[in-house]
């Protein structure tokens, strides 16, 4: 019994699985330098720059799940990790105890803006290796569409089991 051979698969319809590889490695290749270079993880980065972008003015944990885009559970136990190390502090909303402020600290600061550089130049050397500077431009109008498109999604955040 033979079968016909296999073509090559398009190119063109490929993009869904690419969009979720290249998103995997570049957070798989961030995260390495954020535990090389700064000692957390890109997650803890993204927690102190939010911060340290916010400095002096300190926010509230729902403030920095919602631009990051992550469950306050999440935020919750990020904040946990970076306040045990020193990196951030949390204390009382004055005018409402059952909230909570979190600043960076100095050292948090330092570590975040340190390591805010290495992650820029990695990303330049990525851009320079990869693109020119025509779809450099390109990839800008891309990106920004992409991050709109997500935005936008709605998806459920219910925890449903797999399975019959």
């Amino acid at each position: 019994m033979t079968s016909a051979p296999r073509s090559a698969p398009d190119p063109e319809r490929r993009t869904p699985g690419e969009l979720i590889a290249l998103g995997s490695e570049l957070e798989s290749v961030f995260d390495r330098l954020a535990r090389r270079q700064g000692n957390v993880t890109l997650v803890q980065f993204r927690v102190l720059d939010a911060l340290t972008a916010h400095d002096p003015e300190p926010l509230e944990p729902w403030e920095i799940a919602q631009q990051l885009t992550m469950g306050s559970n999440h935020v919750s136990m990020v904040l946990d990790q970076l306040e045990s190390r020193g990196l951030v502090e949390r204390r009382p909303h004055p005018h409402d105890r059952r909230r909570r402020l979190v600043q960076v600290t100095p050292v948090g600061r330092e570590t975040a803006v340190a390591l805010g550089a290495h992650i820029a130049a990695l990303e330049e050397r990525i851009m320079e290796a990869a693109l020119g500077p025509a779809e450099r431009r390109q990839l800008a109008v891309v990106a920004r569409n992409l991050r709109r498109a997500v935005a936008a999604m709605r998806i459920p955040d219910t925890h449903q089991r797999p399975g019959p």
